[in-house]
């Protein structure tokens, strides 16, 4: 509280803030909830008093505390910013990965482009996180989570298809050749010598023995 609202004096001129504004002062000071149900708000003169938190008395006015939600967005747009940037690279990655697969890259240059779309996707994460941990309590972080799931889909995606690949077979392509079919004799003895030199040069040539 010291470091984030300084010590009114009494002769300064405050501004009327609502009871409302100020349970939303005490949620992001973190103050126990019990606390925050059991404020002691006076109103004198127009100006609202905290008496639970300090002695003596802390006067908060609306300029000060409209300060304090101004820095507060500007944090979270911040964070969300990084987060956008964050995202941005991690889907370059999977974008290169893709074309790499799609290009017949070896197993070994996928598996290294695999490791940038983890790490980018765990930049994404922390970012996340940090946007999720300055939500308040009673704002909901369902968005965010389905932010980060969707990504994490993708990222499962691109692990599928490393997998696969690494499980293909890599067959060496080979030539089709036909069966030697060794010259066939019709039983004409004047066709016997014209045989006998087919059946040497594509048989016994070729094979290196008599079949």
């Amino acid at each position: 509280m010291d470091t984030d609202f300084q010590e009114m004096a009494d002769n300064r001129e405050p501004k009327f803030i609502s009871q409302e504004m100020l349970h939303d002062l005490a949620r992001d000071l973190d103050l126990p909830k019990e606390k925050v149900k059991s404020l002691d708000l006076v109103s004198r003169n127009g100006i609202c008093y905290k008496k639970e938190f300090s002695s003596p008395r802390f006067v908060v006015d609306h300029k000060e505390l409209s300060s304090f939600f101004k820095m507060e967005h500007k944090l979270s747009q911040e964070l969300k910013k990084d987060r956008t940037a964050a995202k941005r690279r991690f889907t370059r990655k999977v974008n290169i990965f893709k074309e790499a697969h799609g290009a017949a890259t070896s197993g070994e240059v996928l598996r290294h482009m695999y490791e940038k779309v983890d790490e980018s996707f765990k930049v994404v994460d922390a970012a996340n996180e940090e946007v999720i941990a300055l939500l308040k309590e009673s704002e909901p972080c369902d968005e965010h989570e389905r932010y980060i799931t969707d990504l994490e889909i993708v990222k499962h995606e691109v692990y599928s298809i490393l997998v696969a690949d690494a499980g293909k077979v890599k067959q060496k392509p080979t030539l089709a050749i036909k069966k030697l079919e060794p010259p066939k004799f019709c039983g004409s003895i004047r066709a016997f010598p014209t045989f006998l030199k087919d059946y040497e040069r594509l048989v016994v040539s070729q094979q290196g023995m008599d079949l």
